[in-house]
């Protein structure tokens, strides 16, 4: 499992963070290769502008291409995690918890941010779906990530998480507008998808009372999908369900109790 897990860290860092990944064609050339469905000998892999050309059995590698021989390993496609807070940095000596981290500076967040993105990439994961960041963090990431500047893998980030409150506030007379303008805003700063917190609830608070209302909900979809962004829904409890049966999101991120079926 060792070297299975440290083979598809090199596939990953090969195509990932190669500075000159984008500007040159290799062949990567493997012991073995599991391409999702089946297990493929001696496969060579072209890669061109940093992207997988063919997979080939006993491939014929064109002149030109830089070749590297990582026929001792098995590789793998890279993985893909669908929540990450990338951003949120912890460090375990501190003896604090993750959640109640002190103060920092944006920047400085992002600096130590680095270290998550390193240990992702090199796990094998190429691809995140980063839900909630703050300030910027996540945004300024994905951007180092992608210009080479920073280790990291492929991110689409959503910027801060709606949170009721950021919307419901004293003196809005429209909080259904306000979620739009909200909505509208977190596109407008570069955020690649929109995540909902539709409920209270989350880490060892399992109380899952629905606090965005549908017209809100859908308001807050609707506008999203207008401007071509996917949305994420993170709810605890069985009342959020419903209200997703009347008008869908891209994704859900649930604790609910599902024993029974879905709540009627």
């Amino acid at each position: 499992m060792k070297a299975f897990a440290f083979c598809a860290a090199v596939l990953a860092l090969t195509l990932a963070v190669s500075a000159d990944a984008a500007a040159a064609t290799k062949a990567l050339k493997f012991g073995k290769l599991w391409d999702g469905h089946r297990v493929i000998a001696n496969a060579v892999v072209i890669v061109d502008n940093d992207k997988v050309q063919s997979v080939a059995a006993d491939g014929r590698i064109p002149p030109g291409p830089e070749t590297v021989d990582l026929s001792r390993y098995t590789g793998i496609p890279g993985l893909i995690d669908s929540h990450t807070h990338m951003t949120f940095y912890w460090d375990p000596a501190s003896g604090t918890n993750p959640l109640r981290q002190p103060p920092r500076h944006v920047a400085v967040r992002v600096f130590l941010a680095q270290a998550n993105a390193k240990k992702v990439i090199e796990a094998g994961v190429t691809t995140v779906r980063d839900l909630t960041g703050f300030d910027g963090a996540d945004l300024a990431l994905r951007d180092l990530i992608a210009m080479g500047a920073v280790a990291g893998p492929r991110m689409f980030v959503s910027g801060p998480g709606i949170r009721e409150a950021a919307y419901r506030r004293p003196g809005v007379t429209d909080a259904r507008a306000e979620a739009v303008k909200l909505t509208k805003s977190i596109i407008e700063s570069g955020a690649d998808w929109v995540k909902i917190y539709g409920s209270t609830g989350g880490a060892d608070d399992v109380t899952g009372t629905q606090t965005v209302s549908y017209e809100e909900m859908k308001a807050i979809i609707d506008t999203a999908h207008a401007a071509g962004r996917k949305v994420a829904v993170q709810f605890d409890g069985n009342d959020m369900p419903r209200t997703f049966r009347k008008r869908p999101c891209d994704g859900s991120l649930a604790r609910a109790d599902f024993n029974d079926g879905l709540p009627g």
